[in-house]
């Protein structure tokens, strides 16, 4: 394990497992980690930041809490990063030792390899950063992508979940397709749309 430096190499691989890219441009990946360092900049509570080598590649960690706190990991969603949880970490981090993750190929300082959702992938992936951090077993929360990753390990090795919440996991049911159509229409409205989409999701 070594902590993580804030600057990025020109040479860094740009490409995913399955040969697509994740960045349109070098440009485009240099802002949006710029971004992701600004916020982290505004995080809470005491922070480490970590990078961890797993079976994919490395692994870009945030470390919050005191250090002899029962672990709490936490596995963002598609499309997003660890500072999702900035708004939470105070609360969660005043009696655990909360790990934020940034799940591979998705835009944060993890590697940029994308393993298959079907098949043992990404629980493994987890389960191999839990081993790098020493963490025998934890609680795991996740939303959305990072929930499925979540259940992917727990089914994988049950004893070393020591409980699982998932917010909206992913790949519980199939995709509804009708549903990603009505949402990206209602993304075009603005504030109503995003309304609409809410409701949607949760209901009035």
């Amino acid at each position: 394990m070594k902590e993580n430096p804030a600057a990025d190499g020109p040479g860094e691989k740009v490409l995913t497992m399955s040969g697509t890219r994740i960045y349109r441009s070098e440009e485009g990946r240099r802002l949006v980690l710029a971004a992701y360092d600004a916020l982290l900049e505004r995080w809470p509570v005491a922070l480490e930041r970590l990078t961890v080598d797993t079976n994919l590649g490395e692994t870009f960690v945030l470390a919050s809490g005191p250090a002899d706190a029962p672990p709490l990991v936490l596995l963002h969603g598609a499309g997003a990063n660890s500072v999702v949880w900035i708004g939470e970490i105070g609360r969660l981090a005043r009696n655990r030792r909360v790990f934020a993750v940034d799940l591979p190929g998705e835009p944060g300082r993890t590697c940029e390899a994308r393993p298959p959702w079907d098949g043992p992938a990404l629980g493994d992936w987890l389960l191999s950063v839990m081993d790098r951090l020493g963490l025998e077993s934890a609680s795991l929360l996740g939303l959305s992508q990072g929930g499925w990753t979540a259940l992917k390990a727990a089914t994988s090795a049950p004893a070393r979940v020591c409980s699982l919440l998932l917010l909206s996991p992913g790949g519980i049911t199939r995709d509804n397709l009708w549903f990603a159509v009505r949402a990206g229409l209602y993304q075009c409205l603005g504030d109503s749309g995003h309304a609409r989409i809410r409701r949607m999701v949760f209901g009035r």
